[in-house]
């Protein structure tokens, strides 16, 4: 167990000196972002740029909404396209229950659309669109 804790360190050590090299150190200062997480984020994102606006990036991160349209006719229940990245779905997921037991401005964004009588796991996917988006405008910011 031992060797495992040290390993660990090692590799945290080492992660943070590969964040050390990107522009965006400063996302480890946001609430719930620690190396690990930022690293995996930056890891699968690569250059923020890319992507020329915030729906393009919820979209690759797998959280682009898809509607039913047909003709003039829209239907109600839309719901998310699975197809983006799936490691970065997980991680703004779980970076949303971290944001929601620190009870930051998501978890006022949570339980806004939980009093209209929302399914909860709905409200956690809307919440971790909403972050993902805040931090690729948080991402954008550290490129001036």
């Amino acid at each position: 167990m031992l060797h495992y804790a040290y390993l660990k360190k090692d590799i945290k050590k080492s992660l943070e000196n590969a964040l050390q090299t990107t522009p965006y150190i400063p996302l480890t200062c946001l609430k719930g972002f620690n190396i690990i997480s930022t690293a995996l984020i930056v890891g699968e994102i690569g250059d923020i740029q890319r992507f020329s606006n915030y729906r393009k990036f919820a979209s690759y991160c797998g959280f682009g909404i898809v509607e039913r349209k047909s003709g003039t006719s829209v239907n109600k229940s839309s719901h998310i396209n699975k197809r983006g990245n799936s490691i970065l779905r997980s991680t703004f997921y779980t970076l949303t229950l971290t944001q929601l037991n620190c009870k930051t401005q998501i978890y006022d964004y949570y339980h806004k659309p939980k009093s209209k009588v929302k399914h909860p796991k709905k409200c956690l996917v809307a919440c971790a669109r909403k972050l993902a988006v805040r931090t690729y405008f948080e991402m954008m910011k550290c490129h001036g």
